[in-house]
C-alpha cells in the first residue's frame, strides 16, 4: 500500500469521525433546546393556568355581593384567604411570553382585556354599592357574561399551549 493510499484512508477515518461528532453534537444540541422550551412551556402553563384559575375565583366571589347573598367585605374576605399562598403567576407568565413564547402575547391580552372589563363592571358595582344601594341586579347579566368570556379565553389560550407542545415532540 502506498503512502497517499494510506493517508487518504487516515483521512477518511479522521473526517468520518469528525463528520460523526458534528452530527451528534447537533442532534444532542437540539435535543436539550427542545427539553428545554418543553420545561418553559410547562412553567408558562402552569403559572398562566394559575393566575387565570385564580382570576376567575377572585371574581366568581364577587357574584353573591350583586344579588345580596353576602357583603363586600364578606366576598374580600373570600378573596384574600383564598390568594394567600399565591405566587407571582401573572408576571412569571409575562416574562415567560417575553423571552420564550412572544407568540402567545395576542392570546393572554385576550384574558387581560376581559379582566379589565370585569374589573371595570365591579368597580361601577362597588361605587353604587358604598353610595348605599347594595342591589346589584343590574349589572349581574354583563358581570356573567363576562366571566363566561374569560372561561373561554383561558380555554383558548390553553389550546394555544397544547398546539406548543405538540409541535415540541
Amino acid at each position: 500500500m502506498s503512502t497517499i493510499q494510506i493517508l487518504l484512508s487516515l483521512a477518511t477515518i479522521v473526517m468520518s469521525g469528525v463528520m460523526s461528532a458534528i452530527v451528534t453534537f447537533r442532534l444532542n444540541a437540539r435535543r436539550g433546546e427542545k427539553e428545554f422550551r418543553r420545561q418553559k412551556l410547562e412553567q408558562f402553563y402552569m403559572a398562566a393556568s394559575g393566575y387565570c384559575n385564580r382570576l376567575g375565583c377572585n371574581f366568581f366571589a364577587y357574584l353573591p355581593v350583586m344579588e345580596q347573598a353576602i357583603t363586600f367585605n364578606d366576598a374580600l374576605d373570600i378573596v384574600n384567604k383564598a390568594g394567600k399562598d399565591e405566587e407571582r403567576r401573572f408576571e412569571h407568565a409575562n416574562m415567560l411570553i417575553a423571552i420564550y413564547f412572544p407568540h402567545f402575547q395576542a392570546a393572554f391580552d385576550e384574558v387581560l382585556r376581559c379582566r379589565d372589563t370585569l374589573n371595570g363592571i365591579l368597580g361601577d358595582f362597588k361605587r353604587s354599592y358604598k353610595n348605599g344601594n347594595p342591589d346589584g341586579s343590574r349589572w349581574l347579566r354583563p358581570y356573567t357574561e363576562a366571566l363566561a368570556s374569560i372561561d373561554r379565553l383561558t380555554e383558548q389560550l390553553r389550546k394555544v399551549v397544547h398546539e406548543e407542545a405538540r409541535r415540541l415532540q
